[in-house]
């Protein structure tokens, strides 16, 4: 049986508190944090608590998935499924985004979730094709990375 890869774990766990962290000490949504909406709603529920939600997701999906002989695959459809559900929601939530934000910032925001999921699914796929573990450590990270970041952003009115 392998073992998890501690260096990725340890990575992950303190690039996602980070990462948490930019939520709470930006005061407010900006185009370059832009918040997802149910990381708003873990804040109001669990308020600080929200910084190790996606640590502490990451830790756990990493010790029931990364031994598992399709831990690449999984990744590369969890991110297909991703994108897309992310896709859905941008376009779906374009019109609450120019009442609330504006255009800019929904360019900005649209431009992070494009690259950032263009580079998941080429970094999930690159893995598999080459069977380069790190490479399938590093997508995986990327999922919860965009996850905490910019994935499914808040476009609602600011408080």
């Amino acid at each position: 049986m392998r073992t998890i890869n501690i260096k990725w774990l340890y990575f992950g766990t303190i690039s996602l508190t980070l990462i948490s962290f930019l939520f709470i000490s930006s005061g407010t949504m900006n185009p370059f944090i832009p918040t997802p909406f149910y990381m708003l709603f873990l804040g109001w529920i669990i308020s600080y608590g929200v910084v190790f939600v996606f640590p502490l997701l990451y830790v756990i999906n990493l010790k029931m998935i990364a031994n598992n002989s399709n831990f690449a695959k999984i990744t590369l459809i969890v991110s297909l499924v991703l994108s897309f559900l992310n896709l859905f929601y941008l376009l779906n939530s374009w019109e609450d985004g120019i009442v609330h934000q504006d255009l800019d910032y929904l360019k900005i925001v649209v431009v992070e979730n494009i690259f950032g999921f263009s580079s998941l699914i080429v970094l999930a796929y690159f893995g598999i094709k080459r069977k380069n573990k790190e490479v399938q450590y590093f997508a995986n990270l990327l999922v919860f990375i965009l996850l905490a970041w910019c994935a499914f952003p808040y476009l609602g009115e600011l408080p």
